[in-house]
């Protein structure tokens, strides 16, 4: 019920700019481990990990340039609904089998 209702994944799915997501990157043994990417209508990306296999926790990197960022970036954890703040270079995360984080990320500009 909890992805029916979560409008925040409601909007990236939906997106005006009607780009499909893609896999960008695969890592592990297999290539169990999914990297997701998504260019959205406000210049933003959406970001997702996803552990495709059957048995442990993995980590994923979701590396900035394969996602379609810059160096760093604006993040948001689109499940917890919250601001993760300026990211360097890229996301990282520990994901159980099955498992899927999803996150929206803005380029940031520094004012210098």
């Amino acid at each position: 019920m909890q992805i029916l209702t979560n409008q925040e994944l409601i909007d990236l799915n939906q997106d005006r700019a009607g780009v499909q997501g893609r896999v960008v990157d695969r890592q592990g043994g297999q290539g169990e481990l999914q990297v997701w990417s998504k260019s959205l209508q406000d210049g933003s990306v959406g970001v997702a990990l996803y552990n495709h296999g059957n048995s442990t926790a993995e980590v994923i990197t979701a590396d900035f340039g394969v996602v379609g960022l810059s160096e760093s970036a604006s993040c948001r954890d689109l499940w917890l609904h919250r601001d993760l703040g300026v990211l360097k270079t890229s996301i990282i995360r520990e994901v159980q089998p099955h498992e899927c984080f999803v996150f929206r990320c803005h380029n940031h500009t520094s004012v210098d």
